[in-house]
Parts: structure tokens; C-alpha cells; sequence
């Protein structure tokens, strides 16, 4: 990989991990940590499909804020375990697409607005097995909605959809009001 690394920010173009895993950019930019702020994006292919991610960390207070967009499409689980160390057929499946868009304050959920979709199949970890996996989440305002979450296994179908008020702190996660249905097949 080519690499520049000026006033604490750290680039690396081109990195090639084999012929189908390659990282045209990663950067981690620290050049405004003094100010509290903080940037990493990745760019490339990974498991034959493409990745992208943009993430800023900033203080906000006593607190960490964030904004990331990350997109992943056509990833094979198989061959990104393999860069991990798995043996090839140990563990298998198809990142078809994960797209997430969020920003809010980290220790603050009611803060928090973005989307989060995602679709996997056939994932495969010895004897477990998933035919299809799904998550369509929304949040802003305060509330999260699932509008769909949903994972398939053979004849067997388990869906959930429903929405919860987001608490003003992670502490408060589980003492706030929701309302969630679930469909077992």
C-alpha cells in the first residue's frame, strides 16, 4: 500500500490483503483529536463484494457523538472468514447488503436518528444454519421502529416488527415503553 501520514492523519491507498481482498482507501484521521474529533474510512472489496464506511467521533460534553454510514453489498462470509482464520466451509453465507446511517450522541439512544437495513443468507457454522436473515430499523425522534425483522430457517419463520421510545441514557434501556409483535411460523 502507498501510505501518507501528515499532521496525524494516517492514509493508506491500495492496500492489497490477496487479489480479491483489496482497500483502496483506509484513513484514520486524528489531524483534530486536540479538539476532541476524530474520522476513519474504509473503501474496497472484501470477500469478492464491496465495502464502504465513513465514521466521525467528536466530544459532545461528557459525551462521544457520532455519524457513520457504512455499506457493505455481495460480501461471502466464507471467503472474509478465511481472511480471519477460518478454514474454508468452517463458516459460510452471503452478505447480500448491510447499510447503516446513524448519528446521535453514543451514551444518549433518544438522540439517535438513522436507518439500518440488512440482508444475509445462508449462513452456515457447522451444524447451525440460517436460510435468510433481514432488519429494516428507523430511528429519530426519540423512538426506534423495526419495521422488520426477519429470519428464516428451512420451514421455520420467526418475524418481529414493533417500536420503543429511545431512552435519554443506556441505563434507562429496558424501562421504557415499546410495543413488539412477534410472528413464529
Amino acid at each position: 500500500a502507498a501510505t501518507t501520514y501528515a499532521n496525524k492523519n494516517l492514509y493508506l491507498r491500495n492496500l492489497t490483503i490477496d487479489p480479491a481482498n483489496k482497500l483502496e482507501v483506509v484513513n484514520v484521521d486524528a489531524s483534530a483529536v486536540g479538539q476532541g474529533r476524530l474520522g476513519l474510512e474504509l473503501q474496497g472489496t472484501l470477500g469478492g463484494g464491496e465495502i464502504a464506511s465513513k465514521t466521525n467521533l467528536s466530544t459532545a460534553g461528557a459525551s462521544y457523538a457520532i455519524t457513520t454510514k457504512f455499506h457493505a453489498r455481495d460480501i461471502s462470509l466464507g471467503k472474509l472468514g478465511q481472511l480471519v482464520g477460518k478454514t474454508a466451509g468452517e463458516f459460510s453465507g452471503a452478505m447480500k447488503n448491510v447499510d447503516v446511517d446513524l448519528q446521535g450522541a453514543l451514551d444518549q439512544p433518544a438522540s439517535w436518528v438513522g436507518t439500518m437495513n440488512a440482508n444475509v443468507s445462508g449462513v452456515r457454522v457447522e451444524n447451525f444454519a440460517l436460510d435468510d436473515v433481514r432488519l429494516d430499523a428507523v430511528a429519530g425522534n426519540g423512538h426506534a421502529t423495526i419495521k422488520e425483522a426477519r429470519v428464516d430457517a428451512k420451514n421455520n419463520h420467526v418475524t418481529l416488527r414493533g417500536a420503543i421510545d429511545l431512552p435519554k441514557t443506556n441505563a434507562d434501556f429496558g424501562s421504557t415503553p415499546g410495543d413488539f409483535q412477534f410472528a413464529i411460523d
